[in-house]
């Protein structure tokens, strides 16, 4: 069948959980646990929509303990995906 439309959902809900990016993984101030968490959420989100290159970065924040200078690159890769996923899709 054909799988175009159930793709093209979940990279409408992808570009709609993450429209405003994932800010919080460069904010020093918030807790490390917390941001480890967002980070996983994230790269299983991106994992599912092929977005290899954030789940590379992902795995690089968590494994470095979530340092908030490789958080804002990942944010700005995040919105810059979605603003593409969007273009893509309307």
């Amino acid at each position: 069948g054909d799988q175009l439309p159930a793709l093209a959902q979940v990279l409408r809900q992808f570009a709609a959980s993450y429209a405003n990016g994932l800010p919080m993984l460069a904010d020093a101030q918030a807790d490390q646990r917390q941001r480890r968490q967002a980070s996983h959420s994230l790269r299983g989100a991106c994992a599912s929509i092929g977005a290899r290159g954030l789940v590379q970065a992902l795995e690089q924040y968590e494994s470095q303990l979530a340092p908030p200078e490789l958080g804002r690159e990942i944010d700005e890769q995040l919105r810059a995906l979605v603003v593409a996923i969007r273009a893509q899709l309307d």
